[in-house]
């Protein structure tokens, strides 16, 4: 994997996998996908520390707690980039001027 994102930072290889990564349907994905990894931790604590019994595994009951797990976390994460990072940028290029988002 690592080697890919190498090759694809070099701009000079791997042209169809760039173009794939390089669309725009990646944009929210990747504007979320920091804060969710922020938060996950958060909402993994409040979860398991809420509990009051351990937990057992089963398919099921880790299907959904994954599930859950992921909405929550892009939730929050929606949350916070339209609360905290989308006005700061607005004010970046307010104060600063320039392109950008």
């Amino acid at each position: 994997l690592a080697t890919i994102i190498i090759l694809c930072s070099l701009r000079r290889f791997l042209p169809v996998l760039q173009g794939f990564m390089n669309m725009p349907m990646w944009q929210p994905i990747a504007k979320l996908s920091y804060s969710a990894y922020l938060i996950h931790t958060s909402i993994l604590i409040l979860d398991f520390c809420q509990r009051s019994s351990p937990v057992a595994f089963s398919a099921g009951a880790f299907f959904f707690s994954f599930v859950s797990f992921v909405v929550c976390s892009l939730g929050a994460a929606l949350c916070i980039y339209l609360l905290v990072e989308k006005p700061a940028s607005n004010l970046q290029m307010k104060v600063l001027g320039g392109g950008g988002e």
